[in-house]
């Protein structure tokens, strides 16, 4: 530890960076096409091409109808209604003594059967961006810490920055490490305030888990009546055993639209159909609200009366929704969507600028074997996880429709090439390292929308359009380091009298 106070915060916003570094990245780019969940998801399952216009009330009642022909011994029914950015209709059902649910996708305006092609889209990314596709518990852990950590790298740099608003207008290209700092400083300012908003209610989604001697002491083993109560969980009932018909689906809508107006309805849940009991939970989007806890009606399956209203209440669980709402940014209109996601490739590349640039500073030491592998990791974390997740989707395109766990040789594809990225990392030098993988990277997303043409319905999409932008990206840093001199790090000390370092040319 350094003396005095903003000695201290270097050596700690160094080190709490560097150790997590390499994971902070690959959450921070996951995290980012997650926003893009649904748009990733359609491309990824190019059957999902509505015939026409749909509409709410249209869509429920052809779900309701595929799964009263289809599964009418099923214990409960699950509805996902299509939206703008996911333009179809969900219909989940569980049989009974079954755990899971089985799940068809219908075209939300003729009940049309889409041909399934197992794949598990978007969600992948979303899933590893918070437990990096893990057991629940291990990977949600490992990523609280880095959390944690990256949360300390942020105070801890606003802290060692006197100037930090005039460094946000500095960046001198062509300096070498000069320039790499100034880079790093600008991404740092650029979004502060997003990388402080999403790195803390990241924390919050799960603070249950990270600190849990609170509910533990008002609620002992019973946290079962903590999460209902959290989660405003209805409890669930037996089913009867007279049998009874669904009530018609304008009852449904007709309550929906007098409680939240047209439009509003993102899941309906049947609990029990075709018995005297049965209920139907309608629960509500959350695109027009901060809060990431919908509201709820629940009516009676038979008769249609309304039997519940749930609204979140109470000042800490609507603190809770609202952080939550916030990291999940399901409120998001288009424009404000794409500055989210700049801003997390922002913070991508700020995280990487630092990586890179602890490389830098220490090249030419005794120990520059040690710093060979550590940039080998650099590259396998900048440029080997685009690589990957291009290969995710190349594999979704070129492998059969009918492959046996066709949805997990996918993601086995995304964790091979990674891992190959890593061994070519630390194989080759890392100018060559650089250089290659740079080059794949533009000819592996410059490929996906030829390959989008060739195997799916619609290649005019806003996925392709984002493809081509990366694939300019990196062919662009590609030919910058092709163009680059061998020697990237900091040159030696002049002769002169003077012991100032001179700054080394990129």
């Amino acid at each position: 530890m350094k003396n005095g106070f903003r000695q201290s915060m270097a050596w700690l916003h160094t080190w709490s960076g560097l150790i997590v570094g390499w994971l902070l990245l690959a959450i921070f780019v996951t995290g980012s096409a997650s926003y893009y969940r649904s748009e990733i998801t359609g491309w990824m399952n190019p059957q999902i091409q509505p015939s026409a216009p749909f509409k709410e009330s249209q869509s429920l009642r052809h779900a309701m109808d595929w799964l009263q022909t289809r599964a009418p011994e099923a214990t409960s029914w699950l509805i996902d209604l299509p939206t703008e950015r996911l333009p179809v209709t969900q219909v989940m059902w569980q049989d009974a003594g079954e755990r899971r649910y089985n799940s068809a996708l219908l075209d939300p305006s003729s009940a049309q059967l889409l041909a399934s092609r197992k794949s598990f889209g978007g969600d992948f990314f979303y899933g590893f961006h918070f437990q990096l596709s893990l057991p629940p518990l291990i990977g949600r852990w490992i990523v609280g810490i880095a959390s944690m950590l990256m949360f300390i790298a942020i105070v801890s740099g606003v802290i060692i920055h006197r100037r930090i608003f005039k460094d946000f207008f500095t960046f001198r290209p062509g300096k070498g490490q000069r320039s790499w700092l100034d880079a790093h400083n600008t991404l740092s300012v650029l979004a502060l305030p997003f990388h402080v908003l999403i790195t803390y209610t990241g924390l919050v989604t799960l603070m249950f888990m990270y600190v849990p001697w609170g509910i533990d002491l008002v609620y002992g083993k019973e946290r079962g009546a903590f999460l209902s109560e959290v989660r405003d969980f209805s409890a669930p009932i037996a089913p009867a055993s007279e049998t009874a018909p669904l009530v018609p689906y304008t009852s449904v809508i007709e309550q929906a639209r007098q409680y939240w107006g047209e439009g509003h309805i993102a899941r309906v849940a049947i609990s029990s159909p075709g018995v005297a009991n049965a209920r139907i939970e309608l629960i509500r989007d959350t695109r027009d609200q901060l809060s990431f806890r919908p509201q709820r009606l629940v009516i009676g399956g038979v008769g249609g009366e309304l039997i519940e209203t749930v609204a979140p209440a109470g000042p800490a669980k609507a603190f809770y929704n609202v952080m939550y709402g916030l990291h999940m940014a399901h409120f998001a209109d288009p424009l404000l969507r794409v500055l989210l996601f700049l801003s997390g490739l922002g913070g991508s590349a700020m995280i990487a600028t630092g990586l890179q640039l602890w490389v830098i500073k220490r090249r030419g030491n005794a120990t520059k074997g040690l710093y060979r592998r550590i940039e080998g990791l650099n590259v396998m974390a900048v440029l080997g996880l685009p690589l990957a997740m291009g290969s995710y989707f190349w594999a979704n395109r070129l492998l059969p429709d009918d492959l046996l766990g066709r949805e997990i040789r996918e993601i086995q594809a995304f964790f091979c090439v990674w891992l190959l990225t890593l061994l070519h990392a630390q194989i080759r030098a890392p100018r060559h390292a650089w250089r290659e993988q740079a080059l794949l990277c533009a000819l592996g997303f410059a490929g996906l929308p030829i390959l989008d043409f060739a195997t799916g319905p619609d290649a005019l999409n806003g996925f392709n359009g984002v493809s081509l932008l990366l694939a300019i990206g990196f062919a662009y840093a590609a030919w910058r380091l092709y163009r680059a001199p061998a020697k990237l790090g900091p040159a030696p000390r002049s002769t002169a009298t003077s012991s100032r370092p001179r700054e080394s040319r990129t």
